[in-house]
């Protein structure tokens, strides 16, 4: 906004009205002083001389003025030479009258014309110093040196009140063109604004959430923003950008955490914060004052609830006035408008995520489906025709058919009961599992589980380390299914002659149990999803071991009833690590020790892979 007290013209309109009467004065001027020689008689109280030094004064700066466009000076020398034509106007006038005192100072006539040219091209604070010199020096001069006192100040006197009414006139029109100009400037903002509000609710109407952030920072650049930005916020409560305009890259990288500055003064208020004088501003940002910021605005970008999502921030550069209540008030709408929209992008993509959460979990109990059926068919085909072959030929087949057919029975038997326990366990998981705990040994339940798997391991090399004292309170029954099922598939998925290492070591206050082979390891794709239900690496179709993938989420469960959980490690073609941790018998449990097992660095089953 203008300032009243400064009001005046704008330079441009000052300096052309001051060629105009630098380009008319001259031309009065020349032609005065042309008659002077060639008529003397006309100009007889003025001879050449005298006439010509007078003029030579005001003529030399009006030619200056006059053909100042051409020589293109910088504003402040367009401002001293404005200062110079007024002044040299006034004394010319008191030249002429120190020419001539005789004439009872009716020189004095003209000084009304030299302040009015004071008034129109200079600022009211140079005209009013203008205007108190004319009237000291007038004053002085009229009672010094004229030799009717009286005569001349009715003369003067007059001039005096032209220039004083000449100035107030200027300061008011000057006044009036701000208005105007500061209307025009507004209308313009809003017009901005307007538009930066309509195409910014235009594009920001996706369900993508950074191309909703883009559309709202490209809407502000219609506010003739340098530098804009969406800050978004986390669950943590740091900041991050998350879409800019013209923010430099070593800006855009690291969240922050506000404490203050513009972003702090957003989010402990909760309301938009405007600055108009951005480099003076107490938290400014250095990098962001090296862009040249003048004006910065922060507003919340907030949800009706009141929930915070982000701060919308934008700033203009050198040059540009501070920022108008239409564009404020356009950038509150325009946040609002981007909690909404992001608040429904959101959603939309969550609901997204969660369709293709379902559709995965969907086609893993298709593949389960199909996996039971491929491995319910095999040992039930078997087993029928092994028991169809036995009953037709009875007696009459040879002892060593005889029972290489029943050890064939047997093993599709005990094929075809491990896929009911392994859909019990899935029932189980469904229903919730449930623990009692009691003192036990866990080496010696390790060892019992190799003893009782031996025939199923005696492809395999299987080695077993138990230290002493490693005692915890477990279910025996559970903690049974977990140790099996880790050996399990520990033959499953490796191929004869893998070595198998168990471990059970007492770590201070806790029991670990780690599991590793030197097997081909777990598939990348597959290692982060290894302890859910239902997945297995390959086709159910084309697989060359058998299962149902419930093994692992299984131990998984069991183990979180224990407080612990099952930790996995693998690196291809360097084998797999299964371990999990159980306090000693001994000790306590506490809320932080359950923490610590549950955090446990991934490094110490990294450390316990074989090394090639």
């Amino acid at each position: 906004m203008h300032d009243p007290v400064a009001t005046a013209f704008p330079l441009h309109l000052r300096a052309g009205l001051a060629r105009t009467i630098a380009l008319v004065a001259l031309a009065l001027d020349a032609l005065a002083l042309v008659l002077a020689v060639v008529y003397p008689t006309s100009m007889a109280d003025y001879p050449p001389g005298v006439m010509a030094s007078v003029l030579a004064g005001p003529m030399t700066v009006q030619t200056a003025v006059a053909f100042a466009p051409r020589l293109r000076l910088p504003e402040w020398a367009r401002e001293w030479l404005l200062r110079l034509m007024a002044v040299t106007a006034v004394v010319s006038v008191f030249g002429a009258v120190l020419a001539q005192p005789v004439d009872n100072g009716t020189g004095f006539a003209f000084t009304g014309f030299a302040l009015a040219l004071s008034a129109v091209t200079l600022r009211p604070r140079d005209h009013l110093v203008v205007l108190a010199g004319t009237s000291v020096v007038g004053l002085t001069i009229l009672f010094t040196v004229t030799p009717e006192p009286l005569v001349g100040l009715f003369i003067l006197l007059p001039g005096l009140g032209i220039g004083l009414m000449a100035g107030m006139w200027a300061r008011a029109h000057g006044r009036m063109i701000a208005e105007l100009g500061d209307s025009r400037e507004e209308a313009l903002e809003t017009s901005a604004a307007l538009r930066a509000v309509v195409d910014g609710a235009h594009d920001a109407a996706v369900a993508d959430p950074e191309a909703v952030l883009q559309a709202v920072v490209d809407a502000t650049r219609h506010l003739d923003a340098h530098s804009s930005g969406v800050y978004v916020m986390d669950d943590a409560g740091l900041l991050s950008f998350g879409a800019t305009y013209n923010v430099p890259e070593r800006l855009r990288g690291e969240a922050i955490l506000p404490g203050h500055g513009l972003l702090g003064e957003v989010l402990r208020c909760g309301e938009t914060v405007v600055i108009d004088d951005y480099a003076a501003f107490v938290g400014s940002v250095p990098d962001f004052v090296e862009l040249g910021l003048n004006a910065a605005i922060g507003t919340p970008v907030r949800l009706p609830d009141g929930r915070m999502l982000g701060v919308l921030v934008v700033g203009r550069g050198a040059g540009r006035g501070p920022f108008a209540p239409a564009a404020v008030d356009a950038l509150e709408l325009l946040a609002d408008h981007a909690a909404r929209a992001l608040q429904l992008s959101l959603e939309v993509d969550a609901d997204r995520r969660t369709l293709r959460t379902l559709g995965a979990l969907l086609e893993r109990q298709r593949d389960f489906v199909a996996t039971v059926s491929h491995e319910l068919r095999t040992p039930v085909t078997v087993i029928a025709g092994l028991a169809t072959t036995m009953t037709r030929l009875g007696d009459a087949m040879p002892p060593e058919q005889h029972d290489h057919l029943l050890e064939r029975l047997s093993a599709n038997a005990a094929s075809l009961t491990q896929i009911v326990e392994s859909l019990l366990d899935t029932a189980r998981l469904e229903r919730g599992l449930t623990a009692h705990h009691e003192v036990m040994d866990l080496g010696e339940l390790a060892v019992g589980c190799v003893e009782r798997l031996s025939s199923l391991m005696e492809t395999h090399t299987v080695t077993v380390h138990v230290e002493d004292d490693v005692l915890v309170r477990a279910d025996d029954g559970l903690l049974t299914r977990v140790v099996e099922n880790l050996l399990i598939n520990a033959q499953r998925h490796t191929p004869d002659g893998t070595h198998v290492e168990v471990r059970v070591l007492r770590r201070e206050q806790h029991v670990e149990m780690v599991v590793r082979d030197d097997g081909p390891g777990i598939p990348a794709d597959v290692l982060p999803h290894i302890k859910e239900r239902f997945v297995r690496a390959g086709d159910h179709t084309t697989r060359a071991t058998r299962g149902l993938g419930i093994g692992l989420a299984l131990a998984d469960q069991v183990l979180m009833l224990h407080g612990s959980t099952l930790r996995v490690a693998s690196r291809q073609e360097q084998g797999a690590t299964f371990g999990f941790t159980l306090l000693h018998a001994t000790t306590e449990p506490s809320s932080d020790d359950v923490v610590r097992r549950h955090t446990r660095d991934r490094a110490e089953l990294d450390d316990a892979l074989p090394r090639v």
